[in-house]
């Protein structure tokens, strides 16, 4: 797939012309098309935690934030998964804020039971973590 110089890239984000977005959509539908057809696939999102330590001013669990924080327990997160895949998706993805009482080994143990208990994807999502903690969830089972 080409890439775009950068004054062309800016030129299709400002792009308010109808008859040329048209085509634009068209062709990225295409691409679409090409890359990954026309199903749908279901993922099911399981947040595992509301804490966080960061401070991003975008994001809902910002650690300064006075919400209420959880932390699911490994019977809890199995439970959804279970569900997940009785419900027919694909996938679950397993997210949190940046929540480093999640530990690595922790993690690892999940991933590798849903794994081993059911026939899902798992993603994770769970911030900033060391390559390490990364090779080890992937091979725990972790797909993405």
């Amino acid at each position: 797939m080409a890439t775009l110089p950068h004054n062309e890239l800016v030129n299709w984000l400002r792009a308010n012309d109808e008859f040329a977005l048209r085509r634009l959509f068209s062709d990225a539908d295409g691409v679409r098309r090409k890359h990954v057809g026309d199903a749908v696939h279901l993922r099911g999102l399981i947040e595992i935690s509301s804490h966080c330590c960061r401070h991003c001013a975008y994001c809902g669990l910002r650690a300064l934030r006075r919400i209420a924080r959880y932390r699911m327990t490994r019977d809890d997160i199995l439970a959804c998964a279970k569900k997940a895949m009785r419900l027919g998706f694909g996938t679950v993805v397993m997210q949190s804020g940046e929540d480093f009482a999640l530990e690595a080994g922790w993690i690892a143990d999940v991933v590798r039971t849903i794994k081993q208990e059911t026939d899902l994807a798992v993603t994770l999502s769970l911030g900033e973590r060391s390559n390490d903690e990364l090779r080890m969830w992937r091979d725990a089972g972790a797909d993405r």
